[in-house]
């Protein structure tokens, strides 16, 4: 998705989970979660973001063909507060696992059915509105192999514990 997400400066040190919505240039809409980790032992600034959505790739063009798609993604994110503002913005890279799988009802000869998981990376960038134990986000980013392709993405962002 997404992945793709960020955990605002005010709660840095809090693990933070929530919903994804995307688009994918060639895999439609999607839907997803995520979970942040802050790495502070490396840098205040630092988390990891992992996160799964799932895609719905629409009309193959192909009477009775079913195709699904999701990905899964590792990414450090790095925050660059900005004093006095309601937003942080960030940048994220990492890696995309993508899987995408196809089948086709044959009638009377069965079903035929393919799949292919890829590896690549993620390249991106976003901004986190607002401080608070719950914060919209959004953001871009590009699959270098894996997905190939342009993610565009949005969510929320909940504190979880104290």
């Amino acid at each position: 998705i997404g992945a793709f997400l960020s955990l605002p400066a005010a709660s840095s040190a809090q693990v933070q989970v929530g919903p994804i919505l995307a688009f994918h240039d060639d895999a439609d809409l999607g839907i997803g979660a995520f979970v942040g980790v802050p790495m502070a032992s490396i840098h205040e600034d630092l988390s990891f973001i992992g996160d799964f959505g799932f895609f719905f790739p629409g009309d193959s063009g192909y009477d009775g063909v079913d195709v699904d798609y999701w990905e899964l993604n590792a990414n450090g994110l790095f925050r660059v507060p900005l004093e006095g503002q309601s937003f942080t913005p960030w940048a994220l890279a990492g890696l995309n696992i993508a899987n995408g799988s196809a089948g086709i009802d044959l009638g009377e000869l069965g079903h035929s059915s393919a799949s292919d998981t890829e590896i690549g990376l993620n390249v991106g960038g976003g901004v986190t509105f607002g401080t608070g134990p719950v914060s919209p986000f959004a953001g871009a980013k590009f699959e270098l192999g894996g997905g190939e392709g342009a993610v565009i993405f949005g969510g929320l962002s909940f504190v979880v514990g104290g």
